[in-house]
C-alpha cells in the first residue's frame, strides 16, 4: 500500500475486529490542521494561518490532556503535535529533554508524565508518497497499544 490515501487507512482501521485501546488511557495529538484553500495561498501568508491555527488549538490539546486522569501515553500524529505536546509539559515546568523527532519512536517524557509515540502525520501528501504506509501506522497503534497496562 505505498500510496494509500488516509480515508483508506481510517477505513482499514475501523473495519478491524480486534479491539482498541481505551481512549480514556491513550490520546491522540494532531495539534492543528491547516483547512485545505490554505497550500493555496502565498507563503507568507499560508505560514501565518498555519501559525495561527496551531496557536488556537493548542489549549484544547492541554484542556484535553488534564482531562484525562489516567492518561498513559500519547501517540503525536506529525511533528507540529510532537512538539506542541512538549511545549505543554514544559509550560508546566515539567523536566522534558529535547529530542529529534522519529517515526515510530518512544519517548519517556518525565517521572509520572504518560509516553508519546511519535508518528508522520498521516496526510494525503505523507500516504500517497509512501512516506507513511498502513504497515508503518498500524505497527505505531499496535506499540502504542502494548504499552499500556
Amino acid at each position: 500500500y505505498p500510496h494509500t490515501p488516509i480515508w483508506r487507512i481510517r477505513q482499514r482501521m475501523a473495519q478491524e475486529q480486534k479491539p482498541r485501546a481505551p481512549a480514556h488511557r491513550l490520546s491522540c495529538s494532531v495539534g492543528g490542521r491547516p483547512s485545505p484553500p490554505l497550500g493555496r495561498l502565498s507563503g507568507e501568508t499560508s505560514r501565518w494561518l498555519h501559525s495561527l491555527e496551531i496557536t488556537n488549538c493548542l489549549p484544547y490539546l492541554e484542556q484535553e490532556i488534564s482531562l484525562m486522569k489516567n492518561l498513559q501515553g500519547i501517540v503525536a500524529l506529525g511533528h507540529i503535535a510532537f512538539e506542541n505536546v512538549l511545549a505543554i509539559y514544559r509550560a508546566r515546568n515539567k523536566a522534558v529533554p529535547r529530542f529529534n523527532f522519529t517515526h515510530g519512536e518512544v519517548y519517556t517524557l518525565d517521572a509520572g508524565l504518560p509516553w508519546l509515540v511519535a508518528s508522520y502525520h498521516p496526510s494525503q501528501q505523507n500516504t500517497q508518497t509512501g512516506r507513511l504506509t498502513v504497515e508503518m501506522f498500524d505497527r505505531v497503534w499496535q506499540m502504542a497499544e502494548s504499552r499500556l497496562v
